[in-house]
């Protein structure tokens, strides 16, 4: 019954919005007519976009790629083993030089650029 009451009075409140807002409505269909006739004529307004993202999305995953070889320009050594005496072939340390933090810093910076 609540319910039933308070969903009235929505009812009620949304019909006088309607009627009283009637020539605000009328103005805002017509400007989403105009931007669908718009949209309909100018293919290339949304396709322009997808194709950015497609560009973008290579040359992250370039980005990524060239990082992967810097890094592996590195030494790595694998590190000795916690629990025995052996060395563990799963734990790497990455031994940096001053060339390819250079060319991290780099790509990093031309990552944020683009």
């Amino acid at each position: 019954m609540f319910f039933g009451i308070i969903s009235a009075c929505a009812a009620v409140m949304c019909l006088f919005l309607i009627f009283f807002y009637f020539k605000h409505m009328k103005t805002a269909i017509n400007v989403i007519d105009a931007s669908a006739e718009f949209m309909v004529g100018n293919k290339r307004v949304a396709l322009i976009p997808i194709v950015y993202f497609i560009i973008k999305l290579l040359v992250m995953l370039l980005w990524v790629y060239c990082m992967t070889a810097i890094i592996s320009l590195n030494v790595i050594v694998s590190t000795q083993n916690k629990i025995g005496d052996g060395y563990s072939p799963q734990t790497k340390i990455i031994e940096w030089n001053a060339a390819t933090t250079f060319m991290v810093v780099f790509m990093c910076v031309g990552i944020v650029w683009v």
